[in-house]
């Protein structure tokens, strides 16, 4: 609430019913832009943010629609919705490629989570981002995959971090890598990489040792596996 009412007394917007509206209810996109650079100054003098990005975010709608685009930092101290990609790097269908965060990382320090996965940018489709993400953490390009995915939907998470609150749209892709891949890391927020078995996975999800937001996207793939694997074993009997 506190934020709220900064930017109230900047005249960016109003509070109504426990609820902060930014701007007013016919503010056009060009208006809202120029709003959102000025929310995302204020943010930067009066709050102590952890670490500023100079990286700008799409701010995602209720149906979908890209609304604006603001500071990344900021983004989830006002709650916007963005979106993330990952991929999910198989080796085959028993063995997946997973990383760990650098300690030094503000947000999930230490923690194993899919080798590629991160924010999609201003401007960037979902391809476009994906791409990034896999040269910038893993060094992963296009000839390095053998079996490709659709991208797909996953899930909305919705929760409060160190950050504020976070609601972010997890999409990600399955592929089949090369048994000669091997990750290497382009951006310095890695740690480590390593290979881990099918059956090595579900404890380590429950023992809280994956980001909330691996542990989803890999479960969903775990959950597809089993359904065509049932599913080819009753239609082929």
């Amino acid at each position: 609430m506190e934020t709220c009412e900064i930017l109230q007394q900047h005249g960016l917007g109003f509070i109504k019913n426990n609820k902060f509206q930014i701007g007013h209810d016919m503010i056009n996109k060009n208006d809202l832009e120029e709003v959102l650079m000025n929310i995302t100054q204020i943010l930067k003098s009066k709050y102590d943010i952890k670490k500023w990005n100079k990286e700008l975010l799409d701010i995602i709608g209720p149906n979908y629609e890209k609304l604006g685009y603001i500071e990344r930092s900021a983004a989830r101290l006002l709650g916007f919705k963005t979106r993330s990609v990952h991929m999910n790097s198989w080796l085959n269908n028993k063995e997946l490629w997973i990383s760990k965060r650098s300690s030094k990382k503000a947000i999930n320090p230490g923690k194993l989570e899919t080798i590629v996965g991160g924010l999609v940018s201003k401007g960037e489709n979902l391809e476009q981002a994906l791409s990034r993400e896999c040269y910038e953490e893993a060094n992963l390009i296009e000839n390095d995959i053998m079996v490709k995915g659709n991208l797909c939907k996953i899930f909305d998470i919705k929760k409060i971090t160190d950050e504020g609150y976070q609601v972010e749209e997890l999409i990600s892709r399955a592929v089949i890598l090369k048994k000669d891949f091997y990750p290497i890391n382009n951006d310095g927020e890695v740690d480590f990489f390593q290979k881990i078995m099918i059956e090595e996975i579900t404890p380590k999800l429950l023992s809280d040792n994956f980001t909330i937001e691996s542990s989803i996207i890999i479960l969903s793939d775990i959950i597809k596996f089993i359904t065509i694997k049932n599913y080819l074993n009753t239609n082929l009997n």
